[in-house]
């Protein structure tokens, strides 16, 4: 269902199985402080929440902002 409405919005993702990459699987340990809830939804590598945070934000129409999609790219 995630993916579903992540490609509805037109936002590009990448899956990445934890069952098949252990590399992957200490990460979201590490940044997500322990809770191996699933799906956990990463922007840039860090966490901004799980499903039901994500699928709240849909219900809203503010996906794209919870995402912060809508922002512009910061020029180091």
């Amino acid at each position: 269902e995630l993916f579903t409405m992540l490609e509805a919005q037109e936002v590009d993702f990448e899956f990445i199985c934890i069952a098949a990459d252990e590399v992957a699987k200490k990460y979201l340990r590490r940044k997500a402080l322990g809770n191996m809830t699933i799906p956990q939804v990463y922007v840039d590598g860090e966490l901004r929440g799980f499903y039901d945070d994500a699928f709240k934000a849909n219900e809203a129409d503010e996906l794209y902002e919870w995402l912060g999609l809508d922002e512009e790219p910061v020029d180091y």
